[in-house]
């Protein structure tokens, strides 16, 4: 049974546990003591307030959330996780990461998204490095073991090739694919690994806070949104900041012939003369970065969120387009630039913005 390690998890004391779920704190006590079992009920009480698989309380699985977005928000923030949130993560990770590479052939309507194979191939590379310094170290404490179960021994023979280049790895061109099989490596061995508290904290230093956002990519695509890559991003955006989800108050307008940007605290809107795009502060980033990484696509091409930009035609929804002429752009462009290049804390207000709502892959 694996009550109390949940109550841990959570940062619950007994009676704040029981009192959720409408109970005594003696009972969540006999619980964790395993005097008492938890009716079904009670256990769907915890699965819809946390997410948490009913089969991991009882001992049955290794998959500690059947609710990954309820999951994301009790990892989130965390400086150090157990041995059950890292496989958590790591699943989540593993999911975000395969799900451009499944994208072969379209359909009418997975033509909006059709692209993604082609913009989204690789992550950051200092992803890759973390995570080979991650199964390296399990590597390690595997390889201290006095006792190896049968299934830990096929798995080092099924993950060989990859283990024998796991000093290389992070030279090569950092993929999707690479990223992918090292998290799903880590994920295999640490279900078979028991970590103690040492371990749980040099891991999560490998894997956060950077591998949270990954899996926060997995709430925006399962929306039908499309994710943008890690590489566009600062890494002061994604650092554990507390002050980041402050909305900068100064206006601005900026101006270049018929195209005009202006920041309202809780909007930004695009102004083509006769057509204006407005944005929330979230999704800003994604927005611009489509408009900037465009013109650089071999079919001058970009797709983020729900917006698409093929030429000078923008696809909002997949239903509203929107046609700009090449002067337009030009100037769009140029604004762009001149805001990430004279504003850089704002910049970086609209990456911190949208890396916290929608994550990266």
């Amino acid at each position: 049974m694996r009550y109390k390690i949940f109550r841990q998890i959570l940062g619950k004391t007994q009676k704040e546990i029981a009192r959720i779920i409408g109970f005594s704190q003696q009972f969540w006590a006999d619980l964790e003591k395993g005097t008492k079992k938890m009716k079904n009920t009670t256990l769907n009480v915890l699965m819809q307030k946390f997410g948490v698989n009913p089969d991991w309380l009882e001992g049955k699985t290794h998959i500690l959330f059947c609710d990954w977005q309820k999951g994301l928000e009790i990892v989130k923030c965390k400086s150090t996780l157990t041995r059950w949130e890292l496989l958590f993560l790591l699943e989540v990770m593993s999911w975000v990461w395969s799900q451009p590479l499944k994208i072969e052939k379209t359909t009418a309507e997975e033509a909006f998204i059709a692209n993604l194979k082609n913009v989204i191939k690789e992550t950051r590379k200092d992803f890759i490095i973390n995570l080979c310094y991650a199964v390296k170290y399990v590597l390690k404490k595997i390889q201290n073991l006095q006792f190896r179960t049968s299934w830990l021994e096929n798995l080092l023979q099924v993950y060989g090739n990859l283990i024998s280049k796991i000093d290389t790895i992070q030279n090569e061109p950092p993929s999707l694919y690479i990223a992918r099989e090292l998290a799903k490596t880590l994920h295999s061995f640490l279900c078979e690994v028991e970590l103690d508290s040492l371990d749980e904290f040099k891991l999560s230093s490998f894997l956060l806070p950077w591998g949270y956002y990954v899996a926060l990519a997995h709430v925006a695509m399962k929306q039908g949104l499309i994710p943008l890559s890690s590489v566009y991003f600062e890494y002061d955006a994604f650092i554990w900041d507390q002050e980041d989800s402050q909305i900068i108050s100064k206006k601005f307008e900026i101006q270049k012939g018929n195209v005009s940007i202006k920041y309202e605290p809780s909007f930004l809107h695009i102004d083509f003369n006769k057509v204006k795009i407005s944005l929330n502060p979230e999704e800003a980033f994604g927005f611009f970065t489509m408009i900037l990484e465009a013109p650089k696509t071999e079919n001058e091409e970009f797709s983020v969120l729900n917006y698409n930009i093929v030429y000078n035609n923008i696809v909002i929804d997949k239903k509203t387009i929107i046609s700009i002429d090449e002067d337009d752009q030009e100037n769009l462009i140029r604004i762009i630039q001149e805001i990430a290049t004279e504003k850089p804390d704002f910049w970086l207000f609209l990456q911190k913005a949208f890396v916290k709502k929608y994550g990266f892959v």
